[in-house]
């Protein structure tokens, strides 16, 4: 990866004029990757009491719609994300294999395209991913996730170890 920058005034004062309209997110990715340059991100909220809602999708075209509705209809039970935010981890930034179990990365939901959307486009692998857990009102939480498609990792600068 390539030596990264932190964000200057004028990338926060972008992404500052951009709350409350639909192009926060992207002006956020475009900040991001300045810091830790990513392939694919996603916004995804979690109600408390029904299915997560697709925020921001920044996959690109990668993940295929059968798998983006197979992870919305039930499989997202198994991400750790999700799991962080039904325990009320601490808010924050964390790495996925921070907040998995250590069988998740022999389960089908780690290596299978049809129920996971964040599969690499090297068939089987899972991308590398950080994801900020953020408190909303009401019980309801949202991950911002960003991931890089070939699994490389994030480095120390760019999320938490």
């Amino acid at each position: 990866m390539q030596k990264t920058e932190v964000p200057d005034l004028s990338a926060i004062a972008t992404v500052v004029g951009q709350i409350g309209r639909p192009t926060l997110p992207d002006a956020l990715d475009d900040m991001l990757a300045r810091v830790a340059p990513f392939d694919l991100s996603a916004i995804f909220g979690f109600p408390f009491d029904s299915r997560p809602l697709l925020l921001h999708d920044g996959y690109r075209q990668h993940a295929e719609a059968s798998a983006l509705k197979a992870y919305l209809d039930g499989a997202y039970l198994f991400d750790p994300f999700y799991t962080a935010c039904t325990e009320n981890l601490q808010p924050g930034i964390w790495r996925m294999r921070e907040l998995a179990p250590d069988e998740f990365f022999d389960s089908e939901f780690y290596s299978s395209r049809e129920v996971h959307p964040c599969i690499s486009m090297q068939a089987g692998s899972l991308v590398e991913e950080i994801g900020f857990l953020i408190p909303l009102e009401g019980g309801f939480n949202a991950v911002y996730s960003l991931m890089r498609s070939q699994g490389l990792p994030f480095s120390a600068d760019e999320g938490k170890d």
